[in-house]
Order: C-alpha cells, then structure tokens, then sequence
C-alpha cells in the first residue's frame, strides 16, 4: 500500500549510530563503580542497569531497520523509564518498608492513595536528589511516559500509530523522533550519574579513567542532536 506523507528521513540513521556509541560509552563506568553490597543497592543497580539496556536495545532496532522498528522501540523507551525511576527510588527515598513490599509482592508500594508509577516517582526522587535543573527529569518523564502509554498494552497510540490516511501498516521513519531518541539517551547517562553518587571509589583512578571519556561522549553527542537541524552537519 503507498506510505502516508512524513517528514524527511535523513539525520535519524547519524543520530542512532553516534547515540549506541554514547550508551556504550556508560556501561565501562558502571562496571568499575564499587557499591554497597546491600539488598537496596543491588535492587536498585539492577534496575538502572535494565533502564540502560532498555535504551540501548531500542537505538540498536532502529539502527537495524528504522522504518520498521520504531513501535518496538518505543515499548522499550517506556519499559526504559520505569526501571530507571524504580531504580531512582530504591537508591534513595524509599523506606526499608516499601522496599520490602516490592520483593515480597513484586509490586509498586502506594504513598496514601497515591500509586507509584514513574511520573509520581520522578516527582518524588526529583525532590530528593535536588537534581539541577531542578524538575527536567520529572517533566521529560512526563512527557515521554503519556506518549508512549499506549504502546505498551496495545492502547489507542498504536492504533493511531499503525492507522493512516493510506491505509493501515508501519509508519516510515521520519527525523522527527529524534527529540524522544535524544531524552531516551540523556535518561541512560543520568542512570550512570545516580549510581556514580553512590559509589565508595569516585575518586580512585580506574573509574576516573573511565568517567572521562563517558563524559566527552555524552557531551559531544547532546550538544549535536540537541541543536537545530542546520547546525548538526
């Protein structure tokens, strides 16, 4: 059947390729962090560890096969956000208690009335780890979450996703995911930054040597997709 009209297709293939090299650039800081080998760190490692993976699966589909990879993608970006927010939260502000009620019931704790889902949790560790600028994790939490909601469970977004004015199939790969691709990113780096706060050898050379270039690479690649289309060439 045609394809329905898009935008154009020519940064996103550059920007997938440069971003698996920014995320791989986390994973040698994280496996040189020593951290506390306690029940709450070793939940929480977990989880930023899946949040990460689940970032670098979904740029490793599109680099596969943009046009037809991009749903999939996007489950794994929302799949992404929860773990890093659980991760977020069994670090630091959650109680003994509510950490005990997720592994017994593998299930989120409620605070009051309220459930703990990502956005609420985002709000709650945005407070407590006074993250600068102050609320940009919660909103690009917000924002990301509510668009790809629908994913996940087969809602209303895939069918406005895979519906077009052509008839019914996978929608072609446009530039215009590249915001989402870019805040998947930045979320995986600052996965590694929250563990880098809770680590006893910050300041010992190996992890030094492995946080510096971490670093330039994060740098490098945000400041190029995050700035105007005819300035990234």
């Amino acid at each position: 059947m045609p394809l329905p009209n898009v935008s154009p297709f020519a940064r996103l293939p550059a920007m997938v390729a440069e971003g698996l090299d920014a995320i791989d650039a986390c994973y040698p800081v994280l496996e040189t962090l020593d951290l506390p080998n306690s029940v709450r760190s070793n939940v929480s490692m977990a989880l930023l560890y899946a949040s990460v993976e689940h970032c670098r699966a979904a740029f490793a589909l599109l680099e596969d096969d943009p046009h037809r990879t991009f749903f999939p993608a996007a489950v794994l970006m929302r799949s992404q956000l929860d773990a890093l927010m659980r991760g977020c939260f069994f670090f630091g502000p959650a109680t003994d208690e509510e950490l005990q009620l997720f592994l017994d019931e593998d299930r989120l704790p409620q605070r009051g009335r309220q459930k703990l889902g990502a956005r609420f949790l985002a709000r709650i560790c945005d407070n407590y780890y006074e993250w600068d600028p102050p609320d940009r994790v919660r909103q690009t939490v917000k924002h990301a979450y509510d668009g790809l909601h629908g994913m996940v469970h087969g809602g209303r977004a895939a069918i406005t996703y895979y519906v077009h004015e052509t008839g019914v199939g996978p929608h072609p790969a446009t530039d215009d995911y590249i915001p989402l691709l870019l805040n998947s990113a930045v979320l995986a780096h600052h996965a590694v930054g929250v563990a880098f706060n809770f680590a006893t050898n910050q300041a010992s050379h190996i992890v030094q040597s492995t946080a510096g270039p971490w670093l330039e690479a994060s740098v490098n690649f945000f400041q190029r997709w995050s700035a105007p289309a005819e300035d990234q060439d």
